[in-house]
């Protein structure tokens, strides 16, 4: 079954040429969706998926079909498979370049990665927006979120709106549970923002935290939220017996605000929770920023007792420099080496050289994106602590993560 088996799945926030214009998309309210791709099978898949989220879905197998689709009436989604039988899906990024096309393009492919990812770099220097790559074969779930995405950039939103959405309780938490590799037990639980906008419907958090990002106003605020919401957590969980971690992601302006540990300090006496049971998690791009405020900020969340982890580890150019300078006491591998680790050589030896260098260093490991059990298996073989993915759980609401813990304690 297409919907029951694994993939990998990028988003990014590439987009067109400021100022560029091509053709207008049909008007009315419309939000149409162009899927190309030879197999009848997985048209109609992506065709439920991009209704699922708000599309109106048109798809076919032809080439020569897509073209006067898409002449007759602009999309604002396409979908497009690289493999097309007598064609191939480069010709048809020329032929979106061409046409001045700016809307969101999403590649989908069986080839190699690095076709996928080079494919995906082509497009971009063609000034087209590849919103996001799609490894074959698909899952669902996974699918569906790509397609959201997509659908929320072509959406308005506002600084000033994600600032009302704040206090009116329009964001929400949802946790994905991290487990030990080899009792494959629960150890601890990541936080992921999410906003339930009233009429847009659920906008992924790669959609507005950048736009929180771009004033210091708002991305305090909803990084004080998200520290008080997942220190909530934290005490629910314990009140249900689950002493268990929460990990918060925070920005490069966070951990170049000074008042930052005191603030997060404040939060979580006022809510009786220990700095222990919270985790930061900060990105190489964002340690390096500005080295020395960074450092001044996370010594001091060091010494209140709050754990460091550094998150997509090996995916910048100053990793080592970062473990070595920051105080971080957990590195976790990233997905893109953890994903495919079973077929790229690269990913394999990748993978297993971080979990070394962080025994070596004394720190504690996650791997996340793992999604099938010789992944689990292999990372356990290298020494790897934790491991996060959609194996063990998608994320969760609050009250699911509970019953998926009570399910884990039931006894087998």
């Amino acid at each position: 079954m297409v919907e029951q088996v694994s993939k990998r799945v990028a988003v990014s926030s590439g987009g067109a040429e400021a100022g560029r214009q091509g053709p207008k998309a049909e008007k009315g309210g419309v939000v149409r969706a162009l899927i190309l791709d030879d197999d009848p099978a997985l048209c109609q898949l992506f065709s439920r998926l991009a209704a699922d989220v708000g599309f109106i879905p048109r798809s076919t197998t032809s080439r020569a079909q897509f073209d006067l689709e898409f002449h007759d009436a602009v999309p604002e989604l396409v979908v497009l498979d690289l493999h097309l039988g007598d064609t191939d899906g480069i010709e048809v990024l020329r032929f979106l370049s061409a046409a001045g096309y700016v809307k969101p393009v999403i590649l989908v492919s069986g080839a190699d990665p690095r076709v996928l990812m080079a494919s995906s770099r082509l497009g971009k220097e063609l000034h087209l927006n590849i919103a996001g790559v799609v490894a074959k074969p698909a899952r669902a779930a996974e699918l569906r979120d790509v397609f959201a995405a997509a659908y929320a950039t072509i959406q308005p939103l506002s600084l000033d709106r994600l600032l009302a959405a704040i206090p009116a309780d329009e964001l929400e938490l949802e946790f994905q549970p991290i487990v030990d590799a080899k009792s494959r037990k629960p150890v601890s639980v990541e936080a992921l923002v999410r906003w339930a906008h009233p009429t847009l419907g659920r906008i992924a958090p790669d959609r507005f935290i950048p736009l929180a990002e771009r004033d210091p106003a708002c991305i305090t605020a909803l990084t004080d939220w998200v520290v008080r919401s997942a220190a909530r957590a934290a005490v629910e969980l314990a009140a249900a017996g689950y002493l268990l971690p929460v990990a918060i992601n925070v920005s490069a302006h966070n951990v170049r605000d000074l008042e930052f540990p005191e603030r997060m300090q404040g939060i979580l006496r006022s809510m009786k929770v220990d700095p222990g049971r919270l985790m930061v998690e900060v990105t190489e791009t964002a340690a390096f920023g500005d080295p020395i405020r960074t450092t001044d900020v996370l010594v001091r969340l060091r010494l209140k007792g709050v754990d460091l982890a550094i998150d997509d580890f090996g995916t910048g150019y100053s990793s080592l420099s970062a473990l070595k300078q920051l105080p971080f006491s957990v590195l976790k591998i990233d997905k893109s080496f953890v994903s495919d680790l079973t077929t790229s050589r690269d990913s394999y030896a990748i993978a297993k050289s971080a979990a070394d260098l962080a025994r070596n260093m004394g720190l504690g490991t996650i791997a996340e994106g793992v999604e099938n059990e010789e992944t689990a298996r292999i990372l356990s073989e290298f020494g790897v602590d934790h491991l996060q993915g959609y194996l063990i759980s998608y994320p969760l609401p609050l009250a699911r993560l509970l019953l998926w813990l009570r399910n884990e304690d039931a006894p087998g």
